[in-house]
């Protein structure tokens, strides 16, 4: 059995008397691919905050190859090894992905226009095709992580449940600030708990 990397022990992050990481503990070992899930506001963003010392926790320990970082200058921590890769959300969540890109083909149009905006055949046929390259740049992004993961440790947060089941070992399920489920995606989609807060009573092989 490997040796644990990074630890998470009793964390808690309060922000504002409202309790955003909750006693939180779980590991990853050295060379672990680990990917964590969770709804909107499960405290996911955080965590990776308080890892790469963005912020400090209000209590509790992170400790990397068994040294404790929390409270740690950020440039320390990157020195040691750990890095971060930021997600910048451009996209509206209530709206399918075929809906958020014909936003992008309103233009500089005025709000009553772009209200009022049909997209024609040629234009639907258009998203169709780069939806299609999406999908293979999705793989190609799958198999990168994994190559990746075979040198380093990885964390990958992420909410497209296709691309976990391509590139999960185990799953961490946050859910208001705690640790909800872990496991295999098997161990997680079968987990009613998961269905009910975060798939909508549905698994993930269905939200695929």
């Amino acid at each position: 059995m490997a040796a644990n990397i990074l630890e998470i022990r009793d964390l808690v992050d309060v922000v504002s008397h409202h309790t955003i990481i909750d006693h939180l503990d779980f590991a990853i070992e050295e060379g672990e691919l680990r990917v964590l899930v969770g709804p909107n506001g499960a405290g996911k963003t955080t965590l990776i905050d308080l890892i790469t010392g963005r912020h400090r926790p209000t209590a509790g320990q992170i400790l990397f190859k068994g040294e404790r970082i929390d409270g740690r200058a950020r440039h320390e921590i990157y020195r040691l090894g750990i890095s971060r890769k930021f997600q910048v959300p451009t996209v509206y969540d209530n709206l399918t992905v075929f809906e958020n890109m014909s936003i992008g083909l309103r233009g500089h149009r005025s709000v009553f226009s772009s209200l009022g905006y049909r997209i024609t055949p040629a234009a639907a046929e258009q998203i169709e095709r780069i939806l299609a390259e999406t999908r293979e740049e999705t793989s190609a992004t799958a198999r990168l992580i994994r190559d990746i993961a075979k040198t380093r440790s990885v964390m990958v947060v992420e909410h497209d449940m296709s691309f976990v089941r391509q590139i999960a070992r185990t799953i961490t399920v946050l859910h208001q600030g705690g640790k909800l489920a872990e496991g295999s995606v098997r161990d997680v989609e079968n987990n009613p708990k998961v269905a009910e807060v975060y798939l909508g009573k549905a698994k993930i092989s269905a939200a695929s």
